[in-house]
């Protein structure tokens, strides 16, 4: 097994994962640091540069679920974006996102599609 040396830290921003070796990778998930061995295969290497980000809409998060979370992952070049919201009739909403760069400008999303999560399901099966 493998142990990883991490530099002692106050608080883990963007700036300090992004400055991680890059023999390492990294996942955040619900809170907590995921650091494995970066990808030996380089389709893998290739497509986690292309990460899809899912971003679920809670009642209480809603202003950063929408705007300052997108606007955070459109700037580390993040390329696909998903918001789920739920609908009034109870159905899950699925808000499609494509990255966009404008010369000059900081990268921003277009949504490409809006469809319910049991159609994306459906054509999933």
């Amino acid at each position: 097994m493998l142990t990883v040396e991490l530099p002692v830290v106050a608080e883990w921003t963007p700036e300090v994962l992004e400055g991680l070796s890059s023999q390492y990778r990294y996942d955040v998930s619900e809170g907590d640091l995921i650091v494995s061995a970066a990808a030996m295969r380089p389709w893998h290497a290739e497509v986690q540069w292309r990460d899809l980000v899912v971003e679920v809409v809670s009642p209480d998060s809603r202003q950063g679920d929408r705007i300052r979370k997108p606007a955070q992952y459109a700037k580390g070049g993040i390329h696909e974006f998903w918001r789920v919201e739920q609908a009034e009739d109870g159905e899950a909403i699925v808000y499609q996102y494509r990255l966009t760069r404008i010369l000059g400008a900081d990268p921003i999303y277009a949504e490409t599609r809006v469809v319910p999560l049991s159609v994306l399901e459906a054509s999933a099966a």
